[in-house]
Protein backbone atom coordinates (compact mmCIF):
# COMPACT_ATOMS: atom_id res chain seq x y z
CA UNK A 1 0.00 0.00 0.00
CA UNK A 2 1.39 3.42 -0.89
CA UNK A 3 1.85 5.57 2.18
CA UNK A 4 0.27 8.63 0.62
CA UNK A 5 -3.00 6.83 0.17
CA UNK A 6 -3.33 5.66 3.79
CA UNK A 7 -5.43 8.54 5.16
CA UNK A 8 -7.83 8.47 2.22
CA UNK A 9 -8.21 4.71 2.42
CA UNK A 10 -8.92 4.93 6.13
CA UNK A 11 -11.95 7.07 5.36
CA UNK A 12 -13.09 4.56 2.77
CA UNK A 13 -12.64 1.66 5.17
CA UNK A 14 -14.68 3.28 7.92
CA UNK A 15 -17.52 3.88 5.49
CA UNK A 16 -17.49 0.19 4.61
CA UNK A 17 -16.96 -1.29 8.05
CA UNK A 18 -18.35 0.25 11.25
CA UNK A 19 -17.37 -2.14 14.01
CA UNK A 20 -18.73 -2.32 17.52
CA UNK A 21 -16.42 -3.20 20.40
CA UNK A 22 -15.24 -6.78 19.96
CA UNK A 23 -16.77 -8.20 23.11
CA UNK A 24 -18.84 -10.98 21.56
CA UNK A 25 -16.99 -14.19 20.88
CA UNK A 26 -17.78 -17.66 19.65
CA UNK A 27 -15.68 -20.79 19.70
CA UNK A 28 -14.67 -19.93 16.13
CA UNK A 29 -13.43 -16.37 16.71
CA UNK A 30 -14.59 -12.81 17.40
CA UNK A 31 -18.05 -11.66 16.27
CA UNK A 32 -18.36 -8.22 14.66
CA UNK A 33 -21.27 -6.49 12.93
CA UNK A 34 -20.90 -4.20 9.92
CA UNK A 35 -22.96 -1.12 9.04
CA UNK A 36 -25.68 -3.07 7.23
CA UNK A 37 -26.18 -5.47 10.13
CA UNK A 38 -24.25 -8.45 8.77
CA UNK A 39 -22.26 -10.48 11.28
CA UNK A 40 -18.72 -11.62 10.58
CA UNK A 41 -16.67 -14.17 12.54
CA UNK A 42 -13.03 -13.10 12.63
CA UNK A 43 -10.58 -15.97 12.95
CA UNK A 44 -8.25 -15.68 15.96
CA UNK A 45 -4.96 -17.24 17.03
CA UNK A 46 -4.26 -19.12 20.25
CA UNK A 47 -3.95 -15.81 22.13
CA UNK A 48 -7.33 -14.55 20.93
CA UNK A 49 -5.83 -11.98 18.54
CA UNK A 50 -7.34 -11.50 15.10
CA UNK A 51 -5.50 -13.15 12.23
CA UNK A 52 -4.28 -11.40 9.09
CA UNK A 53 -3.27 -12.78 5.72
CA UNK A 54 -0.04 -11.92 3.93
CA UNK A 55 -1.54 -8.69 2.59
CA UNK A 56 -2.67 -7.36 5.98
CA UNK A 57 -6.34 -8.26 5.45
CA UNK A 58 -8.45 -9.79 8.20
CA UNK A 59 -9.34 -13.47 7.97
CA UNK A 60 -12.95 -14.43 8.67
CA UNK A 61 -14.56 -17.82 9.06
CA UNK A 62 -17.07 -18.51 6.30
CA UNK A 63 -20.48 -19.18 7.84
CA UNK A 64 -23.96 -20.05 6.68
CA UNK A 65 -26.61 -17.46 5.84
CA UNK A 66 -27.40 -16.92 9.53
CA UNK A 67 -23.71 -16.29 10.34
CA UNK A 68 -23.87 -18.89 13.06
CA UNK A 69 -22.54 -22.17 11.69
CA UNK A 70 -19.12 -22.22 10.00
CA UNK A 71 -18.80 -24.10 6.73
CA UNK A 72 -16.27 -26.95 7.00
CA UNK A 73 -13.59 -27.65 4.43
CA UNK A 74 -14.49 -30.45 1.99
CA UNK A 75 -12.10 -32.87 3.72
CA UNK A 76 -12.96 -31.87 7.31
CA UNK A 77 -14.25 -34.60 9.59
CA UNK A 78 -17.74 -34.32 11.04
CA UNK A 79 -18.03 -33.65 14.75
CA UNK A 80 -19.46 -36.12 17.17
CA UNK A 81 -22.29 -35.59 19.61
CA UNK A 82 -20.02 -36.14 22.62
CA UNK A 83 -17.16 -33.99 21.33
CA UNK A 84 -15.52 -31.76 23.96
CA UNK A 85 -15.26 -27.99 23.53
CA UNK A 86 -11.46 -28.19 23.24
CA UNK A 87 -11.78 -30.62 20.37
CA UNK A 88 -14.30 -28.34 18.67
CA UNK A 89 -11.93 -25.38 18.97
CA UNK A 90 -9.07 -27.42 17.55
CA UNK A 91 -11.24 -28.54 14.65
CA UNK A 92 -12.28 -24.92 13.96
CA UNK A 93 -9.11 -24.58 11.88
CA UNK A 94 -10.70 -26.98 9.40
CA UNK A 95 -13.43 -24.49 8.46
CA UNK A 96 -13.42 -22.39 5.33
CA UNK A 97 -11.98 -18.87 5.64
CA UNK A 98 -11.73 -15.79 3.44
CA UNK A 99 -10.01 -12.41 3.61
CA UNK A 100 -11.80 -9.09 4.17
CA UNK A 101 -10.36 -5.57 4.16
CA UNK A 102 -9.08 -4.38 7.53
CA UNK A 103 -11.25 -1.49 8.78
CA UNK A 104 -9.95 1.83 10.11
CA UNK A 105 -9.70 0.19 13.54
CA UNK A 106 -11.17 -2.53 15.74
CA UNK A 107 -11.96 -1.59 19.33
CA UNK A 108 -11.61 -4.24 22.02
CA UNK A 109 -12.28 -3.94 25.75
CA UNK A 110 -8.61 -3.28 26.59
CA UNK A 111 -7.02 -2.43 23.24
CA UNK A 112 -7.55 -0.89 19.83
CA UNK A 113 -6.02 -2.39 16.72
CA UNK A 114 -5.31 -1.34 13.17
CA UNK A 115 -3.73 -3.35 10.39
CA UNK A 116 -0.18 -2.46 11.49
CA UNK A 117 -0.33 -2.57 15.29
CA UNK A 118 -2.32 -3.06 18.50
CA UNK A 119 -2.46 -0.20 21.05
CA UNK A 120 -3.40 -0.71 24.72
CA UNK A 121 -6.56 1.02 25.94
CA UNK A 122 -6.24 1.19 29.74
CA UNK A 123 -9.17 1.67 32.08
CA UNK A 124 -10.29 5.28 32.04
CA UNK A 125 -9.38 5.80 28.38
CA UNK A 126 -11.99 5.82 25.63
CA UNK A 127 -12.00 5.87 21.84
CA UNK A 128 -13.12 9.17 20.32
CA UNK A 129 -11.83 8.74 16.76
CA UNK A 130 -13.90 7.62 13.79
CA UNK A 131 -11.30 7.19 11.04
CA UNK A 132 -8.19 6.52 13.14
CA UNK A 133 -7.22 5.75 16.73
CA UNK A 134 -7.79 8.70 19.06
CA UNK A 135 -7.78 7.87 22.77
CA UNK A 136 -8.97 10.22 25.51
CA UNK A 137 -8.31 9.98 29.23
CA UNK A 138 -11.71 10.87 30.70
CA UNK A 139 -10.20 12.14 33.95
CA UNK A 140 -7.68 14.65 32.57
CA UNK A 141 -8.88 15.00 28.96
CA UNK A 142 -5.43 13.96 27.75
CA UNK A 143 -5.56 12.99 24.07
CA UNK A 144 -3.45 10.46 22.17
CA UNK A 145 -3.85 10.70 18.40
CA UNK A 146 -2.31 8.55 15.69
CA UNK A 147 -1.24 9.11 12.12
CA UNK A 148 0.56 7.06 9.51
CA UNK A 149 2.36 9.78 7.57
CA UNK A 150 3.81 9.87 4.10
CA UNK A 151 7.29 10.69 5.39
CA UNK A 152 10.26 8.79 4.01
CA UNK A 153 12.22 9.13 7.29
CA UNK A 154 11.58 10.30 10.83
CA UNK A 155 13.93 13.23 10.16
CA UNK A 156 11.74 14.30 7.25
CA UNK A 157 8.72 14.09 9.52
CA UNK A 158 10.40 16.23 12.16
CA UNK A 159 11.34 18.87 9.57
CA UNK A 160 7.75 18.96 8.26
CA UNK A 161 6.42 19.43 11.81
CA UNK A 162 8.82 22.29 12.47
CA UNK A 163 7.94 23.96 9.15
CA UNK A 164 4.25 23.87 10.07
CA UNK A 165 5.02 25.45 13.44
CA UNK A 166 6.94 28.29 11.83
CA UNK A 167 4.05 29.03 9.48
CA UNK A 168 1.55 29.15 12.34
CA UNK A 169 3.39 30.92 15.14
CA UNK A 170 7.12 31.59 15.11
CA UNK A 171 7.52 32.18 18.83
CA UNK A 172 5.97 28.92 20.05
CA UNK A 173 8.75 27.18 22.04
CA UNK A 174 9.74 24.02 20.17
CA UNK A 175 12.33 21.35 20.87
CA UNK A 176 13.08 17.81 19.78
CA UNK A 177 15.09 14.85 20.99
CA UNK A 178 16.58 12.24 18.67
CA UNK A 179 17.17 8.56 19.47
CA UNK A 180 14.27 8.68 21.92
CA UNK A 181 13.13 5.26 23.13
CA UNK A 182 9.40 4.89 22.42
CA UNK A 183 7.01 2.31 20.94
CA UNK A 184 9.61 -0.41 21.41
CA UNK A 185 12.14 1.32 19.16
CA UNK A 186 14.11 4.57 18.74
CA UNK A 187 12.58 7.67 17.21
CA UNK A 188 12.24 11.42 17.55
CA UNK A 189 10.29 13.21 20.28
CA UNK A 190 9.05 16.73 19.45
CA UNK A 191 7.66 19.13 22.04
CA UNK A 192 5.53 22.27 21.76
CA UNK A 193 5.15 24.40 24.89
CA UNK A 194 1.76 26.09 24.51
CA UNK A 195 1.65 27.51 28.01
CA UNK A 196 -1.30 25.86 29.72
CA UNK A 197 -1.12 22.94 27.27
CA UNK A 198 1.74 20.70 26.18
CA UNK A 199 1.89 18.98 22.80
CA UNK A 200 4.21 16.02 22.14
CA UNK A 201 4.79 14.28 18.81
CA UNK A 202 6.63 10.97 18.55
CA UNK A 203 7.98 9.79 15.19
CA UNK A 204 9.10 6.19 14.71
CA UNK A 205 9.86 4.02 11.71
CA UNK A 206 8.73 0.40 11.81
CA UNK A 207 8.75 -1.95 8.82
CA UNK A 208 9.78 0.91 6.51
CA UNK A 209 6.77 3.01 7.52
CA UNK A 210 6.91 6.23 9.59
CA UNK A 211 4.25 6.53 12.29
CA UNK A 212 3.41 9.68 14.22
CA UNK A 213 1.83 9.50 17.67
CA UNK A 214 0.66 12.75 19.24
CA UNK A 215 -0.16 13.63 22.85
CA UNK A 216 -2.03 16.74 23.99
CA UNK A 217 -2.14 17.30 27.74
CA UNK A 218 -2.86 20.16 30.08
CA UNK A 219 0.32 21.41 31.72
CA UNK A 220 -1.09 20.80 35.21
CA UNK A 221 -1.44 17.08 34.44
CA UNK A 222 1.82 16.59 32.56
CA UNK A 223 4.03 14.09 34.37
CA UNK A 224 1.02 12.57 36.14
CA UNK A 225 -0.49 10.69 33.19
CA UNK A 226 1.44 7.71 31.80
CA UNK A 227 0.75 8.33 28.12
CA UNK A 228 4.22 7.09 27.16
CA UNK A 229 3.40 3.82 28.90
CA UNK A 230 0.54 3.36 26.44
CA UNK A 231 2.80 4.15 23.49
CA UNK A 232 5.46 1.77 24.79
CA UNK A 233 2.78 -0.93 25.01
CA UNK A 234 2.08 -0.79 21.26
CA UNK A 235 2.70 -4.12 19.54
CA UNK A 236 3.53 -3.88 15.85
CA UNK A 237 2.53 -6.83 13.71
Amino acid sequence: MKKGYTAALALVFISIFIFAACEKKSRYGVLITDEIGMTHVLATDSDGATIQDGNGNLVEVVTDSDSKKPIPLPNAQSGTEGEKDGEKQKRAKEYQTQSITFPAFIENSDSVEVAAYVMPKPKGWEMTGSASIILKDTGTETIIDTYEGGYATVQEGREAIEEQRVKLEKDIPFSYEEDYKICGTSGIKCHYDLGDTQRYLYLVMVNDTVYRFGVTIKTEHDGKVDYEGILNGIKFR
